[in-house]
């Protein structure tokens, strides 16, 4: 098991929240876009969880290139 140093636990911490943070963001988007049919708030919703995705996805590869 790998031992991070406190500045790159609090950075590993930051992208989580940060991509929760976008993950609501963009599920409240997509269910707001298709509650009123606004295909720019659906759009954003999309391009919000993606980059949720994306910020989860390099999170768990710092992590496993550390070990």
């Amino acid at each position: 098991m790998a031992v991070t140093h406190g500045g790159e636990q609090t950075l590993l911490a930051l992208k989580k929240l940060g991509a929760l943070f976008l993950l609501l963001a963009g599920l409240g988007s997509l269910a707001i876009g298709f509650n009123g049919g606004y295909t720019g708030l659906i759009v954003l919703g999309f391009c919000l969880i993606a980059g949720s995705i994306l910020l989860l996805i390099l999170k768990v590869i710092r992590r496993n290139s550390l070990s």
